[in-house]
């Protein structure tokens, strides 16, 4: 990853008033260039052209900084999973739908991901980061139950339908990003790829 030198500017320089959402913004950014190791509030307050001291007048700490992008990111995955139920909601494709968003958003946003499920966050009590991840996690507990309703004979219960069915997605997520598993080149292997996975589970749940 590239270091920042002495004379980088910032990308976008805060000069309005929502000083919050410009060190949130800025940052993401700076992840995306350098990952969590020379993550701080310093550098991001250099980043967005503001003082040392500007950051702690919305964020405690590190972590507390971490965690409002994390929040972002899960809303931005809930965003992604809306989008693939608004396409199936009802139908017979909807986990499918709902798992080909999930492997999307973290292969366009695979540093933000795995801040989301990092060691970073834990123990963090931030009330917004838990809620947003809950929210992004409701589309999977939702679809599962769904397929559930329709099933004569259940082989589980939705809680446990529920876990395996974003374990199955989120580790071919992580497959992908950490290059394990190759990300097809066509959108349509990359389709065809999550829905045979996808399939499989979503028969057993039958």
């Amino acid at each position: 990853m590239p270091m920042m030198s002495k004379t980088h500017r910032p990308a976008r320089p805060y000069h309005h008033g929502n000083l919050r959402e410009a060190l949130v913004e800025g940052a993401e950014a700076l992840l995306n260039e350098s990952g969590t190791e020379k993550f701080s509030l310093r550098a991001v307050a250099r980043r967005i052209g503001v003082s040392p001291a500007a950051p702690y007048a919305h964020f405690e700490n590190r972590q507390a900084l971490l965690a409002a992008v994390a929040t972002r990111g899960f809303k931005r995955l809930s965003a992604y999973q809306k989008q693939a139920e608004n396409r199936s909601q009802g139908s017979a494709e909807w986990m499918h739908s709902l798992a080909r968003g999930y492997v999307r958003f973290a292969v366009d946003h695979p540093i933000l991901f795995r801040l989301m499920f990092s060691a970073e966050l834990d123990g963090v009590d931030d009330e917004a980061l838990w809620a947003a991840a809950d929210q992004s996690y409701a589309f999977i507990r939702t679809a599962v139950a769904d397929r559930l309703s329709q099933a004569a004979d259940r082989r589980m219960n939705a809680g446990a339908g529920s876990r395996g069915a974003w374990a199955l997605a989120h580790g071919l997520a992580m497959l992908i990003v950490d290059g394990k598993v190759d990300w097809p080149p066509t959108e349509s292997v990359r389709d065809a790829m999550i829905n045979e996975i996808a399939g499989v589970y979503s028969s057993g749940l039958l």
